[in-house]
């Protein structure tokens, strides 16, 4: 599904995301990030309403974060949209609906869909953090944010409330609510990895 070219450092993601496109399409709004990984990887842990789905198993082989990367780049690309009033569902944009439609080669970078050990430690502990507070409030994970948000907060890496309120799926509230803790999780992980943060 990802075809690789002489330059090792950029690889052809067509394949892959047409699969992304047709599976979204398919659930008409239904789906968000989490859910799309499980479809497109065969997970037995999904609803069985989703295992008729056309690209279910697909993407056996992937690693989960590469399509959590995918599909993020997709978004960034405004290829998706996340509907935040659907609890995190992803969505097909005008945009994606047209590359669908009428697909052709694209062309990124690797670097663009690897994971760091910086995502990976801060994903980890906002995950901590979500359970924790589903513990304490008794709710369940998407009330408190979704894996979208985990993946956004990870990607856009906020350096205060009003960057990280911007998120899809925080918003105000939720950034008064929850914000100073995420952004200390940030904070202590951007130093332990040295990484900078944005803004600064």
């Amino acid at each position: 599904m990802i075809t690789h070219y002489p330059n090792s450092y950029r690889i052809n993601i067509r394949e892959g995301v047409l699969r992304i496109l047709s599976t979204l399409l398919q659930l008409d709004g239904k789906c968000d990030l989490q859910t799309l990984c499980l479809i497109l990887k065969g997970d037995d842990n999904v609803a069985p309403d989703f295992t008729g789905v056309a690209t279910y198993g697909e993407f056996a082989h992937y690693h989960h974060e590469r399509i959590y990367h995918l599909t993020n780049y997709l978004l960034n690309h405004n290829y998706l949209k996340s509907e935040c009033n659907h609890f995190g569902c992803l969505v097909v944009s005008e945009k994606g609906l047209a590359f669908y439609e009428m697909p052709s080669d694209l062309i990124v970078r690797t670097q663009e869909l690897k994971t760091s050990p910086y995502d990976n430690a801060l994903r980890a502990q906002l995950c901590d953090l979500r359970e924790e507070l589903c513990e304490t409030e008794s709710l369940p994970t998407f009330r408190i944010f979704t894996d979208y948000v985990i993946q956004r907060v990870v990607q856009d890496r906020p350096a205060n409330l009003e960057q990280l309120q911007t998120i899809p799926g925080i918003g105000a509230f939720k950034a008064q609510k929850y914000g100073e803790r995420i952004l200390r999780l940030i904070q202590n992980v951007a130093l332990t990895a040295k990484t900078p943060l944005a803004g600064l």
